[in-house]
């Protein structure tokens, strides 16, 4: 489903690449999470798999085709949400949904079935007025029905359960493991394992720009709890917290 090769990325004005030789692969039917500290290149990965920003060097391929030589294929496969989403301010969560759905070129028929089934699912009858009052969660709820809107084949996500109550963190990891089981794919980035563990069948451990292991939670941390600990990337394999 998505495969990227060697992929490297060096931002103007840096000495350091943000990312660096970086290959993986996420299979049909799977959920993959990146994790890593601050500044390991997580949004820029999630960036160059949904088109954009592109990489210097490298292949990232979407269902076998080449995102650099097929762009507007690879992103119809996609759904993606940014980190940090940049909307029109003075839209409404339903001016929004109708941008979307044109974007992605939706039937009337296709935008009315999408919405009945995910605007429940997060919850966006709760939400009223324009997206310059509302919470980080009030909008990542938005953002997430307008990715799965059009059904991607590949839901790409940075950091998605950051702004998000548990409510909607559970309904979410349902849905990527719905995805899954129906043969799509998911691909996302977090800070921490724990994170990373509510639904991801993979997780890698991403550094300095560099995958530095894949594997499960449990297997991440057994492998890296001594050489971490003591060291920054030592939150990163912190148990969740108990709510």
């Amino acid at each position: 489903m998505l495969k990227l090769e060697n992929v490297c990325k060096t931002y103007p004005k840096k000495k350091k690449p943000a990312v660096d030789g970086l290959s993986f692969e996420v299979a049909p039917g799977e959920v993959f999470a990146l994790v890593g500290p601050k500044n390991a290149g997580l949004s820029t990965v999630a960036k160059m798999i949904a088109g954009v920003t592109a990489p210097d060097s490298g292949i990232i391929t979407v269902r076998g085709k080449n995102n650099a030589d097929w762009p507007v294929n690879c992103r119809r496969y996609q759904g993606y949400v940014p980190e940090i989403p940049r909307v029109y301010r003075w839209m409404d969560r339903e001016k929004w949904l109708d941008f979307t759905a044109d974007v992605y070129g939706l039937t009337p028929k296709e935008k009315k079935d999408a919405l009945a089934k995910y605007k429940p699912m997060f919850r966006l009858r709760t939400i009223e007025g324009r997206f310059s009052g509302y919470s980080a969660e009030e909008l990542q709820r938005v953002m997430l029905v307008s990715a799965l809107m059009s059904e991607p084949w590949l839901l790409v996500m940075d950091k998605p359960f950051v702004p998000l109550g548990q409510e909607m963190r559970l309904a979410l990891a349902e849905e990527c493991r719905n995805r899954a089981k129906s043969g799509k794919s998911v691909f996302f980035t977090a800070n921490t394992l724990a994170q990373a563990a509510i639904c991801a069948d993979r997780i890698g451990i991403m550094y300095g720009g560099r995958l530095i292991s894949v594997g499960t939670a449990e297997q991440l941390r057994a492998r890296w709890a001594e050489p971490f600990a003591g060291t920054e990337l030592e939150p990163i394999l912190a148990e969740a917290p108990e709510e």
